[in-house]
Parts: C-alpha cells; sequence; structure tokens
C-alpha cells in the first residue's frame, strides 16, 4: 500500500480549515494530520509534525503572514512542498510565491480536484500554478512590444506603472494587456505572469 500524503492546512477561518480537511480526508491517499490558524503556530507545528505538504493561506488576519510561515517552514525543511490555498489574484503576491518557490498555487475558487491534483503532484516533485490552454503557443504570437508589457507585468502589475516604465500611454498598456490574455488564454494578468515564467514565454531572472 502506497504512504498517505500527510498534510498541514493553515487557514485563519475554522470553517475553511473544516472544509478542507473534510475534501481532504474523504481522499484514500491523503490525510490532513494538523492545522494552524497563525504563521508562529503554522510553524511550530511544521515542526512537530513535519508533514509532507503544507496547504497554506497566504492571508492570515489582516496582513501577507503566509509568507512569513513560508520562511520559518523553509528554515527547518529547506525543500518542503508548500502549495499556497489563496483568495488572492494580486500579481505581486502570485510574483513572491514564485520567489519563494512555492510548489504550487491554487485559488480557493478552483474545483477541489485541482487542489488534490496539487497536494499529489508536489510529491512526485512537480509543480502546479494556473495555467492558460496553449500558453506556449499564444506566447510565440506575442509581439515584441507585448513581450515587453508581459515582462514588465510580471514586477509592475498596475497599469500605471508598466506605462512608466515602459514611456507608453496607460490606454496603450491596457491595449497590449488585453491582446496578451488573448493570445495566452487567461483571465487575468496574474495567470498571464505565471504562465509566461513557466512556458519560458519571459525570463524569471
Amino acid at each position: 500500500m502506497a504512504a498517505v500524503i500527510r498534510v498541514l492546512v493553515v487557514d485563519d477561518h475554522p470553517v475553511v480549515r473544516e472544509g478542507l480537511r473534510i475534501i481532504v480526508n474523504a481522499e484514500p491517499d491523503i490525510r490532513v494530520v494538523a492545522e494552524a490558524s497563525s504563521a508562529p503556530m503554522a510553524i511550530e507545528v511544521f515542526r512537530r509534525e513535519r508533514p509532507d505538504v503544507v496547504l497554506m493561506d497566504l492571508r492570515l488576519g489582516n496582513s501577507l503572514a503566509g509568507f512569513d510561515a513560508i520562511t520559518g517552514i523553509r528554515a527547518i525543511a529547506r525543500k518542503a512542498h508548500v502549495v499556497i490555498l489563496t483568495n488572492s489574484d494580486c500579481d505581486e503576491d502570485l510574483q513572491l510565491a514564485l520567489r519563494r518557490q512555492v510548489t504550487g498555487f491554487v485559488y480557493k475558487t478552483s474545483p477541489a480536484a485541482e487542489m488534490l491534483r496539487a497536494i499529489r503532484g508536489a510529491m512526485l516533485g512537480e509543480t502546479h500554478f494556473p495555467s492558460g490552454e496553449n500558453a506556449a503557443d499564444g506566447g510565440r504570437r506575442l509581439s515584441e512590444r507585448e513581450r515587453d508589457v508581459l515582462e514588465v507585468m510580471g514586477t509592475a502589475g498596475r497599469t500605471s506603472q508598466i506605462a512608466k516604465k515602459l514611456g507608453i500611454a496607460e490606454a496603450t498598456v491596457r491595449v497590449h494587456v488585453k491582446r496578451i490574455l488573448k493570445k495566452l488564454k487567461v483571465h487575468s494578468r496574474t495567470e498571464a505572469a505565471t504562465v509566461a515564467i513557466r512556458e519560458r514565454i519571459i525570463c524569471n531572472d
């Protein structure tokens, strides 16, 4: 019999933790072994339980304390598998997660099956991020200026910031962003920035 994947759930809402526990424990090969509601608690529980995968909400309370928890957990186990589960659709949050080399990034609005795939994939050394259908093909159809906008999009999420950095009008940026989303077949700037890095459409230096 294959080993059961042991999961630590980190979320500051009891109802969310309960829902995740029910979903995860319904699977024969995955089990929630511990829960935490804050960054310090997550670090301490991880140290004690040493779970296989941490299912981490970024926003704990009124701050992005999930990133603090990731830093603390990685100090204990450098290669710990952390899957982000969040409501955040902010480009900056996603970029911070990528820089911390998290194992996966799943929206709370996604089907439960996607979260479960991310957990199982983590144990196989796979990464899971929001993706667009045929994103690589779409990337090859981007114009040079669209690539410039896409690259800046990863570090400057706001239209005004992109416009200032590239020296173009905000209206022009909005046109380029609309075309980028259409070509990559994604629905948000966050997804566009993610698939651009994953498919090597742009570099993440």
